[in-house]
């Protein structure tokens, strides 16, 4: 993550002043929508949580089950997914970003405890 106060602006303010919308990003920690301009800059950062957009997570190459979780096979090997790089072959990705929220937790551990409590049930039986 960029230092504050070093040049780097919010993406919302530079499109307020442009006007025209060419794509929208999902950003991958807070899943807020993204409507971007031409490119998205290296200093660029989320309006919501003020993370990176110019990340490995938030690129149309980044997947996971690839070698260095890219799909672009001459991109330099990024080691932290999740902070800006300079990386050439970037393009914003239009994938809905993971829910990582406390309901998301929720979900997961009332799944969880359903899963267990059939099961002993079962054993009772």
């Amino acid at each position: 993550m960029l230092p504050r106060g070093v040049g780097a602006k919010k993406l919302g303010e530079r499109q307020r002043k442009a006007g025209a919308i060419r794509d929208r990003m999902n950003c991958f920690h807070c899943g807020r929508q993204i409507e971007v301009l031409e490119r998205v800059g290296f200093r660029d950062s989320c309006p919501g949580c003020d993370r990176a957009l110019h990340a490995c997570r938030n690129c149309g190459f980044y997947d996971p089950a690839y070698h260095n979780q890219c799909r672009e096979t001459q991109a330099e090997r990024v080691v932290d997914k999740e902070r800006a790089n300079f990386c050439e072959y970037f393009t914003p990705s239009t994938r809905l970003a993971e829910a990582r929220g406390p309901s998301f937790k929720a979900a997961t551990a009332s799944k969880l405890e359903e899963l267990f409590k059939k099961r002993h049930d079962s054993e009772r039986s």
